[in-house]
């Protein structure tokens, strides 16, 4: 199945590595590139795109607003938000305001994707500095039984890493993070499922998309 994307940026260089990335994966079609939070509002109204992946400095705009709450009123599309270090206080309120997903913008091609394939699926996505953004604002969203609040990137890449056998501290090379850091993500995946075998990461992974191996 392949999925309508909409790709709302003001800036051309941004705009041109996002649309690169993503007509790399086959399962969504760019159906249209805009500038303007006017412009993608009535984009997403005639086009009735699956997903839109704008950025966030386009939220203050009173068409962003009204953007999200027909997002939410009608299910038919999620927004995917890309912020910079300076819109680091608008990332809390832009994820309670009904965006399914929040990526810094200079995260990895990978990061996009997996941020894409979640929205696809109906599922939440933050990358790491998202989650560190909202743990700094005090603002995280409340505690929801969905797994996959939990997976930003560096959860993904330790999932991985460990579903291929890797030691505690290869894994710690493999994502940038300290062997205590991979200990206790390790232990809070192993607790949401219920095991860190090969079959019940395969299983994990399949259902959720994530099936990159």
């Amino acid at each position: 199945m392949i999925f309508n994307l909409i790709i709302a940026h003001s800036h051309p260089v941004i705009m041109a590595i996002l649309h690169n990335v993503l007509r790399s994966y086959r399962g969504v079609q760019i159906i249209s590139k805009i500038t303007t939070a006017s412009a993608l509002l009535k984009a997403a109204i005639a086009l009735s795109p699956d997903i839109i992946i704008a950025d966030i400095g386009l939220a203050e705009r009173k068409e962003f607003t009204a953007l999200q709450k027909l997002a939410i009123r009608t299910r038919s599309f999620k927004i995917i938000l890309l912020w910079q270090q300076q819109d680091q206080h608008k990332v809390a309120k832009a994820i309670a305001a009904g965006c399914i997903a929040c990526i810094k913008q200079d995260a990895s091609p990978t990061a996009i994707i997996l941020a894409v394939k979640m929205a696809m699926k109906g599922q939440a996505f933050y990358c790491s500095q998202t989650e560190l953004a909202m743990t700094a604002g005090n603002n995280r969203p409340g505690t929801s039984n969905n797994n996959n609040r939990m997976l930003n990137e560096k959860f993904i890449i330790v999932l991985y890493c460990s579903r291929m056998g890797w030691s505690i501290k290869e894994i710690a090379v493999a994502a940038n993070l300290s062997k205590e850091t991979v200990y206790t993500y390790r232990k809070r995946l192993k607790k949401m499922l219920g095991s860190l075998n090969a079959a019940t990461i395969d299983d994990f992974m399949r259902k959720n998309g994530l099936n990159f191996l």
